[in-house]
């Protein structure tokens, strides 16, 4: 018995083998197939798929190392946005240390929008006004010097015809500022 098939005959089947063979996926299927049929078939009959398994190889060391230099500059990305993101909050107006820095980390991590704000800026001055106590009143209840005062004190002072504020002369409006200023200073020295 001699290794070499029988030649076909059949005039269906060579119709069926030349429309196979006209077709470039058809026919590398056909090989992949019998392959898988008969291990031992020579490479020569199925030259397809031998080019195609060297180029594979050829090629797959050079997709994992793609593959892999491709983890390492995503990894790096994120690294590096997450190290200026810590230098801007290190520096001014935020002046943040690294506890602060990694509290509004984690701030943002359990937080329900899932960071949505874009920066580490955008999220600390999000947090800031959220923290902040609401007033009925909308300004501020400090008067002049930086000092609280009552609100009666300061509605005398401002309808009082003789009030230092009320003076139309610009020196001794600043006079008495720095007057508030100093009392304010010595105040805050004494403490």
């Amino acid at each position: 018995m001699s290794d070499q098939p029988a030649p076909i005959t059949d005039p269906f089947l060579i119709r069926a083998f030349n429309s196979l063979r006209a077709d470039p996926q058809a026919s590398k299927d056909l090989q992949r197939h019998l392959i898988r049929i008969n291990p031992s078939v020579p490479r020569q009959l199925v030259p397809d798929v031998q080019q195609e398994d060297a180029i594979n190889a050829a090629v797959k060391p050079l997709q994992d190392e793609v593959a892999e230099l491709k983890k390492q500059l995503s990894s790096k990305a994120v690294q590096d946005e997450r190290e200026f993101n810590w230098s801007t909050m290190r520096r001014s107006p935020f002046n943040y240390n690294d506890d602060q820095i990694k509290a509004l980390e984690d701030r943002m991590n359990k937080d329900e929008d899932k960071n949505l704000y874009g920066s580490y800026a955008a999220a600390a001055r999000y947090y800031q006004s959220k923290d902040q106590p609401l007033l009925p009143q909308g300004g501020s209840q400090l008067g002049y010097s930086g000092r609280p005062i009552s609100e009666a004190k300061w509605k005398e002072e401002i309808q009082d015809p003789k009030s230092p504020y009320r003076n139309s002369n610009r020196r001794e409006r600043q006079k008495a500022a720095r007057e508030e200023w100093a009392k304010a200073r010595a105040e805050f020295r004494s403490r």
